[in-house]
């Protein structure tokens, strides 16, 4: 049976936030910054709410920005790979393309028919990358 990685809150937090899309990783940054930032004046007694502060807004919400790019750079990247592929309509175009690809092409023809598509498993050939359609 394989194991699972362990992974620390913070990372289960990019994680989740690479799966939505950008816009809601930004939305997630401001949010995050604006809240840290007001964090030690509510509570000037506290010692640990400078600390949450600073991590909020050095580490948290530059984070969520680096997130939201490349979510963007992803669905640019899979749109184009859409409209390439929809313009040659010859199997060539489908023979060269890597696993990753065609998934890609896959999940943006379902989400131009209406589905939510939401990726789920490992990030290998056969390591269980699902795509999920609601």
């Amino acid at each position: 049976m394989a194991r699972i990685p362990r992974t620390s809150p913070i990372e289960d937090v990019i994680i989740i936030a690479s799966k939505l899309p950008w816009w809601i990783s930004v939305v997630l940054a401001v949010v995050t910054f604006l809240t840290s930032r007001s964090m030690p004046s509510q509570a000037p007694a506290n010692l640990v709410a400078p600390i949450v502060a600073i991590f909020g807004q050095v580490f948290l919400a530059p984070a969520f920005l680096i997130v939201a790019g490349i979510s963007a750079y992803n669905s640019v990247k899979q749109h184009k790979l859409h409209e390439t592929v929809k313009s040659r309509r010859d199997v060539a175009s489908l023979n060269g393309m890597s696993w990753g690809e065609f998934e890609a092409l896959v999940a943006e023809h379902f989400k131009r028919k209406g589905y939510e598509v939401a990726r789920e498993g490992g990030n290998g050939p056969d390591c269980g990358s699902e795509l999920v359609l609601s």
